[in-house]
């Protein structure tokens, strides 16, 4: 049998996101976030928004490609089939010793840009299973933020401009015509085939390629090591493969 799939064409922003909506005192008085209700949210999803910052954890586990649409943006693949998150089990557990992206543990909190582009507001998913009444920590005190929105307000900053850095990396690589489209295809001992196809990887060739002042400056912005990291990160195609065969019964 043979499988088809696509991986993400677009930076996949708002990605589990239901409802998002501006935390606010009076609304969401009462709400509180529940601990530890797992990451069944991600179950059904094969990549992932990555940020360069991510990549030396990241390479160990994930596949780090980028979309196929620009702006160019890293990806952790994490499934072959389109709705399928090999790093979730039944029952939402993420695997164990593996790394978990920044865009996945952020969830449900997110920072929604204004029609004007020029502020960011921090906002929660009101449908999440996170967010409850009852026990719980909650999101404002007496009227103000409680320290747990404090700490996500922090976290999604720190996101945010790492987000920033990251298109800056992806739009030098698209611009200097560094990636191309590719599929990857895959055939078990037991004849089983898959192939996965919509993203593009760096053309190593054409990297060691680039012109000495272009190459230093990149050394510079720590961008080279990034394109390493991420060429090394291609191993694991291999066994993204292998552990969906596996899983399918191949």
């Amino acid at each position: 049998m043979t499988t088809t799939e696509s991986a993400g064409t677009s930076a996949p922003q708002p990605l589990f996101y239901q409802r998002p909506t501006p935390l606010d005192p009076v609304r969401h008085a009462g709400k509180r976030l529940r601990r530890n209700a797992g990451f069944s949210f991600a179950a059904r999803t094969n990549s992932v928004l990555l940020t360069a910052a991510e990549f030396p954890a990241a390479l160990r586990f994930y596949p780090i490609v980028f979309t196929v649409a620009n702006p160019a943006m890293p990806l952790a693949l994490l499934g072959v089939t389109s709705e399928s998150n090999l790093f979730v089990d039944a029952n939402g557990a993420w695997r164990a010793h593996t790394y978990v992206p920044a865009y996945v543990r952020r969830y449900p909190f997110a920072f929604i840009e204004s029609g004007d582009r020029k502020a960011f507001t921090l906002c929660v998913d009101e449908v999440s299973p996170f967010v409850i009444e009852g026990d719980g920590e909650p999101f404002f005190v007496d009227g103000k933020p409680s320290t747990l929105t404090e700490q996500a307000l922090r976290f999604c900053t720190e996101f945010q401009g790492l987000f920033q850095g990251t298109q800056a990396f992806g739009e030098a690589l698209a611009g200097s015509g560094l990636l191309i489209e590719r599929q990857a295809d895959f055939r078990s001992p037991a004849g089983k085939q898959a192939s996965l196809s919509g993203f593009r990887i760096v053309d190593e060739q054409k990297f060691n390629d680039l012109p000495d002042a272009t190459f230093l400056d990149w050394r510079k912005r720590g961008w080279v090591h990034l394109v390493h990291a991420h060429l090394f990160s291609l191993a694991n195609l291999n066994d993204l493969f292998e552990h969906s065969l596996t899983t399918s019964g191949g």
